[in-house]
């Protein structure tokens, strides 16, 4: 491996292709200012036991404060989209509270293990943030004047944290309007390497067994859901998926890949993180899958880079260098009965990313000469370790060695090579990959079933022809509605086999 240096500024920015969900770094205030070894006070000021009884506070909705410890303090917010008082009987309980930390760009991080012993002054309530290093708990208490705060540890260091609640749920904070979950919703996880990966299973409300359909997600900090952490709405495209299929008959399974979510586990890496990784994780679950009596046969979907992912799951004769376990490849060819891509990318994936930059910053740009001239490095088995600072959230030094495994990856060549029937989706508003992506890759497979939904976007939504303004509005605002179109055609592809 050899090292290549292009541009000179600092790198800096939030990466698009394969970012880990991290939590944050606690500054440290001088020495002067702070006690490094000072305890936090433990708990919030006591009340007389007649106040408490006054005091009664509704969860459900926005709540605002901070974290702070040795002098730092970082602004968050948590939203409780459940009353945590009857979270044990949830049914899917990620889904009690979600944390936002702004500053980190960070958006609806999950909550895991949150209750709460009532809702008056005095009740205790605890919640933890699973991150790629140790885990955040957080204890705490209602107080005298209807606000939460208490103490929080991660790893070694500890701090205190206060929340006042500000507002009722927005929209944005609730499921996409016009659509309901029909079936049964209950966790999944399975083991990996070194961590845990957690789901989703939506199962319709049959007795008999159903089909499967397993849900991959695309590039960046898109989570099980559909929704980026990095965008500060939500817009549910998978879930919605999930819950159309379920209104079919159709079971599925929608995860969140590793670093991402609730699969966020200790020792997880940027720069160790290679594309077959997802794969393989893929295939853990297609595994799993194979193991449970209430399910039939077993599809595989990935939107966009998750198409990749599917295809990849499924090729014969790979390359073991490439990283995808074999054994499990062969199982998966045997017990996978179709596979869907939906706004997935035809080309490989540098090709399709410097056609984005080209459009971007314009052909004769010099960050458009960079970013080909990184690209040839990396492809040549290069480190770049200095990058232009516009491009430093695709190309940081970190996700090199992404980039380096996913670009010998060609989707028409996996494609050919997958003996499964293979439904092909795009949609005409997709402003990230148009419908040629679509049709190479239909191309490559003249069986395969071409569907070109009018009106939809990247993110599954119909959006009016030819509106910019209202095709990115539809990233996080969950008013937009899904594709119907899209969900009977996956609907017809399944049942149809």
């Amino acid at each position: 491996m050899t090292n290549t240096n292009i541009g000179t500024t600092a790198r800096t920015g939030i990466g698009m292709v394969a970012i880990l969900a991290a939590f944050l770094v606690m500054g440290c205030a001088s020495h002067d200012a702070v006690d490094n070894a000072e305890t936090p006070a433990a708990t919030p000021a006591q009340v007389e036991d007649s106040e408490r009884e006054d005091v009664q506070v509704q969860f459900v909705g926005v709540w605002e404060g901070s974290l702070k410890v040795q002098g730092a303090e970082i602004d968050i917010a948590v939203k409780f989209l459940q009353d945590p008082t009857v979270a044990a009987a949830a049914v899917d309980l990620r889904s009690v509270a979600t944390m936002d930390i702004p500053v980190q760009m960070a958006y609806g991080l999950p909550l895991t293990n949150v209750s709460a012993t009532g809702n008056s002054a005095g009740a205790a309530i605890h919640f933890e943030l699973v991150t790629s290093g140790p885990t955040l708990v957080a204890d705490g208490e209602i107080t005298a004047d209807a606000a939460i705060s208490g103490v929080f540890s991660q790893g070694g260091a500890s701090g205190e944290f206060a929340l006042t609640r500000v507002a009722d749920l927005e929209a944005a904070d609730l499921p996409a309007a016009g659509q309901t979950a029909t079936g049964i919703e209950t966790a999944a996880s399975v083991e990996i390497d070194g961590g845990t990966l957690h789901g989703t299973l939506l199962m319709p409300e049959t007795d008999a067994q159903a089909p499967l359909v397993i849900i991959v997600a695309g590039s960046g900090p898109t989570d099980r859901d559909g929704n980026s952490h990095i965008l500060p709405g939500r817009n549910d495209s998978l879930k919605l998926l999930a819950e159309g299929l379920a209104r079919a008959g159709i079971a599925s399974l929608r995860y969140d890949k590793r670093g991402l979510g609730e699969s966020v586990y200790e020792g997880l890496r940027e720069e160790d993180l290679i594309f077959a990784d997802f794969v393989n994780d893929l295939l853990s679950w297609v595994q799993w899958a194979d193991t449970r009596g209430d399910l039939s046969n077993t599809y595989l979907a990935g939107h966009s880079e998750g198409g990749l992912i599917v295809l990849s799951a499924l090729a014969a004769d790979l390359d073991v260098g490439l990283g995808v376990d074999p054994r499990a490849a062969r199982l998966a060819r045997d017990t996978v009965s179709g596979v869907i891509c939906i706004a997935a990318p035809g080309r490989v994936f540098d090709a399709v990313v410097l056609e984005q930059l080209e459009r971007s910053l314009g052909p004769d740009s010099a960050l458009f000469t960079s970013a080909r001239q990184i690209f040839a490095a990396i492809r040549d088995g290069s480190t770049v370790p200095e990058v232009p600072q516009e491009l430093a959230s695709l190309f940081r030094p970190s996700v090199q060695p992404y980039l380096r495994s996913i670009v010998q990856f060609d989707p028409a060549v996996l494609a050919a090579a997958t003996p499964q029937p293979l439904l092909v989706v795009n949609g005409v508003e997709d402003l990230q990959v148009p419908v040629s992506e679509a049709e190479a890759l239909s191309a490559a497979r003249p069986d395969a079933r071409l569907v070109v939904i009018p009106g939809m976007n990247h993110v599954l939504k119909i959006v009016p022809p030819a509106d910019l303004a209202a095709n990115q509005r539809s990233y996080t605002d969950p008013s937009f509605g899904l594709s119907e179109e899209l969900v009977n055609a996956v609907s017809e592809f399944v049942l149809g086999q």
